[in-house]
C-alpha cells in the first residue's frame, strides 16, 4: 500500500511540495528500461499526466502533447519531464498507448500508487496534466489548459501575487460603484471571496461573512476581503455585490479566472485566506467563519486541535462531540484536554487530527452515522473506539487515538 503524501515540507504555506522519489517510487519505466526517480526528475518541471487508451479526449490531447515535448525537450532542450500514470485496464493496452508517448512512466504493475495519486490529487476524469517545479511544488492543477498556451509560454507559470493583485477594485459607497486604482493590502489578511448571486448557499453565506468580517475590523485586526464574482451579468453583479462592504474586482476581470486556478476553487462559496503576499493561511474560511462567527480565532491557521470543517480526507482522528456537552465548565475543561493531547500527540503521528464539532444536530448527525449512543462524547476513527464524558481522561484519549 503506497501513499504519496510524503512531502516535503509541512507547513500551510508550502502544502503543494512533495518529494517526488515518495510521490513516485524509487523507479520509472523509459523507453530503455527502468530509471532512477531522482535522477530522471532532478531540476526538471514535471508533467503527472493522468490518461488512458480507452478514453476519447486523451486519445486526442496525447499527441499535442508528445509535439509540444518533442519541441521543448529535444529542441529546445528545455527541463521538462512528462510522468504517464496510467488508468488503463491491462497490462497490454497500457503497453500499446505507452508505445505512443515519448516520455516516462509509473511502472503499470504499481496500482496502489497509482490510486494513491488518484486519491491524492482528486483525479475525477482525465485527461489531467498536473505540473510541477523542480522543486516539487504542485503549482498547476489545469496543465491541460496551460500548455495550450504553446512552447513560448513554458513553463506556464502562474503571475507573481503581487502582479496578480494589482490593478482595479470596486467599492460601494452611498449605493454607487466607485473605481479604485491604488490599494494596498500591505501588513493584512486577505479573504478572497469566491461567490456568485445566482448560487443559494452563498445568498445565505454573505449575510453571515459581513457580519464576521465587521467584528473583525471592528476588533482592530488587519483583514480586507476581496469579492471574485462568477455572476452572470453585470447587472446581478452589481446588485448581489451593493450588500457586500468590501472590495471586489471589476465584473468578468480576467483576474477572477486567475484567482480561481491559483487557490484550486470548485465550488461556490469558497473563502481562502491569505496573506499579502498570497500565502493560504486557510482554504476553509467558509467553515472557519461559521464556527467563528465572531473572529476570535483570526486569521483561522492550522491547530493541533480544531473544527471538523477542516477534516478533509483525513483517516485517523478524534472526533470530541462538544456541542452536546454541557456549557460552561464541562465543554471547557474538556476543549482543554483535548488540545493539550493533540499538541502533544502532533509530534507523534502527523496523520492523526484533532477535531471538534460544536453545533448540537451536527453532533447528532455523526453520531446516528455511527450508530453510537446519545451519551458518547468523543469517538477516534477509523478504530470507532468511543468514550462517555466521564471516560474523557488524557491516559484514555491517548489509549484510544494511538492504539
Amino acid at each position: 500500500q503506497h501513499s504519496p503524501m510524503s512531502k516535503s515540507m509541512t507547513t500551510v504555506e508550502d502544502a503543494n511540495k512533495y518529494n517526488m522519489e515518495a510521490l513516485l517510487g524509487k523507479t520509472l519505466t523509459s523507453k530503455s528500461g527502468e530509471v532512477a526517480t531522482l535522477n530522471a526528475l532532478k531540476g526538471k518541471y514535471v508533467g503527472l499526466y493522468f490518461s488512458a487508451h480507452w478514453c476519447p479526449p486523451c486519445r486526442g490531447f496525447t499527441p499535442r502533447l508528445a509535439k509540444l515535448y518533442a519541441e521543448l525537450v529535444d529542441q529546445q532542450k528545455k527541463n521538462f519531464e512528462v510522468v504517464f500514470v496510467s488508468s488503463d485496464r491491462d497490462q497490454k493496452h497500457f503497453d500499446e498507448y505507452y508505445a505512443e508517448m515519448p516520455w516516462l512512466a509509473l511502472p503499470f504493475a504499481d496500482r496502489g500508487r497509482k490510486a494513491s495519486l488518484s486519491s491524492e490529487f482528486d483525479v475525477s476524469g482525465i485527461p489531467t496534466l498536473l505540473l510541477f517545479s523542480p522543486e516539487g511544488e504542485l503549482y498547476e492543477k489545469e496543465g491541460r489548459a496551460k500548455v495550450s498556451a504553446g512552447a513560448a509560454a513554458f513553463p506556464w507559470l502562474p503571475k507573481p501575487f503581487s502582479e496578480l493583485i494589482a490593478g482595479e477594485y470596486l467599492q460601494m459607497k452611498d449605493g454607487e460603484l466607485e473605481s479604485r486604482e491604488e490599494v494596498s493590502f500591505a501588513g493584512k489578511v486577505i479573504g478572497f471571496y469566491f461567490s456568485a448571486s445566482w448560487c443559494p448557499p452563498c445568498q445565505r453565506f454573505t449575510p453571515e461573512l459581513v457580519k464576521t468580517y465587521n467584528a473583525v475590523r471592528a476588533a482592530g485586526k488587519p483583514f480586507e476581503v476581496v469579492y471574485v464574482s462568477a455572476d452572470r451579468d453585470e447587472d446581478s453583479f452589481e446588485k448581489y455585490f451593493a450588500k457586500m462592504p468590501w472590495l471586489s474586482l471589476p465584473f468578468e476581470d480576467a483576474r477572477c479566472d486567475e484567482l480561481r486556478s491559483r487557490f484550486r476553487v470548485e465550488g461556490f462559496p469558497t473563502l481562502v485566506i491569505a496573506d499579502e503576499n498570497g500565502a493560504v493561511i486557510s482554504s476553509e474560511g467558509r467553515g472557519d467563519v461559521d464556527a467563528d462567527p465572531e473572529g476570535a480565532d483570526f486569521p483561522w491557521r492550522e491547530q493541533p486541535f480544531q473544527g471538523i470543517h477542516r477534516a478533509g480526507n483525513r483517516s485517523q482522528m478524534v472526533i470530541l462531540f462538544a456541542g452536546v456537552l454541557s456549557e460552561g465548565e464541562q465543554r471547557d475543561s474538556k476543549m482543554a484536554l483535548l488540545k493539550s493531547i493533540a499538541e502533544e500527540v502532533a509530534a507523534e503521528n502527523q496523520q492523526l487530527g484533532f477535531y471538534y464539532i460544536m453545533d448540537p444536530a451536527h453532533c447528532a448527525h455523526v453520531r446516528s452515522q455511527l450508530s453510537a449512543d446519545d451519551d458518547v462524547m468523543l469517538v477516534t476513527m477509523p478504530s470507532r473506539s468511543f468514550l462517555t464524558a466521564d471516560e474523557i481522561t488524557a491516559e484514555a484519549v491517548r489509549e484510544c487515538a494511538l492504539h
